[in-house]
């Protein structure tokens, strides 16, 4: 059937009926936001065996100002001899096997096309 057509229609005059049309607008991702809970961590693991975890997120960031959690994310950490990450994206850690610290180990982070990076510093006994 054509468009437009008859129909009810409420709009900032009231309610009526007559001939609308209604736009659809996409919504796609301009951008990612990436955080972490902590930006340093004390790789107490290599002394004690117990992991050392801090957890992120990625944030679509929206055409029209919102935000939406990234659905599959992908992190990569640019120096896994220092630092882990979790296959899910859901957290970055130590856990005793690493063999170094370091003053910068970025995590990237992609999502809908787009990278961004966390700095992490990493202490090591």
């Amino acid at each position: 059937q054509p468009l437009p057509v008859l129909a009810s229609r409420v709009d900032r005059s009231g309610i009526g009926i007559g001939k609308a049309s209604v736009f659809v607008s996409s919504d796609p991702p301009r951008g990612i936001l990436a955080s972490a809970e902590r930006s340093e961590i004390l790789n107490t693991a290599a002394l004690t065996g117990v992991s050392v975890t801090s957890s992120i997120s990625a944030t679509n960031v929206m055409s029209n100002a919102g935000f939406v959690a990234c659905a599959l994310p992908t992190c990569v950490s640019s120096d896994v001899n220092a630092l882990g990450v979790d296959p899910a994206c859901h957290s970055v850690g130590v856990n005793g096997s690493e063999i170094r610290g370091s003053d910068r180990v970025d995590v990237h982070v992609s999502c809908s096309g787009y990278t961004t990076s966390l700095p992490f510093r990493l202490w090591y006994p």
